[in-house]
């Protein structure tokens, strides 16, 4: 696990923003309790209520432009609680779901 703290900065507004991306291989676990769907979400604005997929903001900061409608944040780790620029790339939920069967993680309903 890496020390996630010299990755993102707050500004004097409280504005969280992505200073740097990792150079090794390895997954950075959130800093934050997952939710029940294994997400880890924040407020990047300090004092603001809103929070966000950490994930999701982490891939548009890195884009430079929000996700395209449509598509969302996926790992290539498959590790949910992950926030290494590196493993986090946009695709849509058809490819998401091709993943899972490739990588022998998709559940089926058939019994």
């Amino acid at each position: 696990m890496i020390d996630q703290s010299s990755y993102f900065t707050r500004d004097q507004e409280g504005v969280v923003t992505l200073t740097m991306s990792p150079t090794n291989t390895s997954c950075i676990i959130s800093k934050f309790a997952p939710s029940k769907n294994g997400r880890t979400y924040f407020r990047p604005l300090k004092g603001s209520g809103k929070k966000v997929c950490e994930a999701r903001y982490i891939l548009e900061q890195t884009l430079g432009r929000p996700i395209r409608e449509g598509y969302q944040a996926q790992h290539h780790c498959d590790v949910m609680n992950c926030i290494n620029p590196d493993h986090i790339y946009e695709g849509t939920q058809r490819q998401n779901v091709r993943d899972a069967w490739r990588r022998g993680r998709a559940k089926s309903n058939f019994r």
